[in-house]
């Protein structure tokens, strides 16, 4: 009897043991798998799936991609991971290796740096909204070449001496070319100062980070910018950029709803304030019938 008790133990033990074993060797599989896992660039795109969602493919952001020689290493940071690490809440990340990471503890109003082995992962940048603008910009010029025909002049001064002097004003010397070494301060000061404005033309549209579909780019027109939502190109539908204009207009300046008064009448009358808020509305919507504004709707109708 005593002997039988002893084999039960023994057999749980070992069964036990097994089970353990089995549930390690996934949980090593499991995180061999994490840390092998690869993506691709365009994966690393956090706007990517908006623009799917518009109807713009893989291959255009791709092509756009390889127009504006943006590589993974572009789209990505690097994040140490203090072992044994917890990346599961971080879909889009591809281990690089093993190797040191820096770390804060906090507890209360002290800070404890330190260093540890870490496992290195590529995660999507934290500031690549800053690429979005170009990205998108290049995916409607491969599809729509009429884009690059909205240019706008951009002036700035420009002088021989500018780029001797640094940003608080001190001058690199060593570096002047000979016809300037001879001069004095005060001969290079007037020179850095004379009013020589440098023309150039650059592109009309302004582009900034994507949030979600209902994006929205700029045209600067001669009246000011033109709200143009990303859905009036992919659609040709300019009556979207007309909506969306005047209901931003009359959500600042509603020439019926006058609530707005008892904050904001300055000593006017209701009759004057009236007159003043539908003039403010005509004057936001005015882009809208700027030069710029015709010839992309003309466009948009072809």
């Amino acid at each position: 009897m005593h002997t039988m008790n002893f084999s039960r133990k023994f057999n749980r033990r070992t069964e036990q043991k097994i089970k353990t074993k089995k549930m390690e060797q996934k949980i090593k599989t499991k995180k061999m798998e994490q840390k092998t896992e690869t993506f691709e660039r365009i994966d690393f795109l956090t706007c990517k799936n908006y623009l799917n969602e518009l109807g713009i493919s893989d291959e255009e952001i791709n092509k756009a991609l390889d127009n504006l020689n943006i590589t993974k290493r572009d789209l990505c940071d690097e994040k140490a991971f203090e072992r044994p690490s917890n990346t599961n809440y971080i879909k889009i990340k591809e281990f690089v290796r093993v190797g040191i990471g820096y770390f804060k503890k906090y507890k209360g109003e002290y800070v404890k740096e330190y260093t540890a082995n870490a496992d290195i992962f590529l995660i999507q940048a934290q500031y690549q909204g800053l690429k979005h603008g170009k990205i998108i910009y290049q995916i409607l010029l491969n599809r729509y070449k009429w884009m690059c025909s909205f240019i706008k002049d951009k002036s700035y001064k420009e002088t021989i001496v500018d780029k001797y002097f640094d940003s608080i004003g001190r001058l690199d010397v060593d570096n002047l070319p000979k016809d300037l070494k001879s001069k004095t301060i005060e001969e290079l000061l007037k020179i850095k100062n004379e009013n020589n404005l440098v023309t150039l033309k650059e592109s009309a549209w302004s582009l900034y980070e994507m949030h979600s579909i209902n994006y929205e780019i700029y045209l600067h027109t001669e009246f000011g910018s033109l709200y143009v939502p990303i859905k009036a190109i992919l659609e040709n539908d300019f009556s979207i950029i007309n909506k969306r204009m005047k209901s931003y207009a009359i959500s600042y300046y509603d020439p019926k709803d006058l609530s707005g008064y008892a904050l904001n009448h300055r000593n006017r009358t209701m009759e004057q304030y009236k007159i003043d808020t539908e003039k403010d509305y005509e004057n936001m919507i005015k882009p809208l019938k700027s030069k710029e504004a015709k010839k992309l709707e003309k466009l948009l109708k072809k």
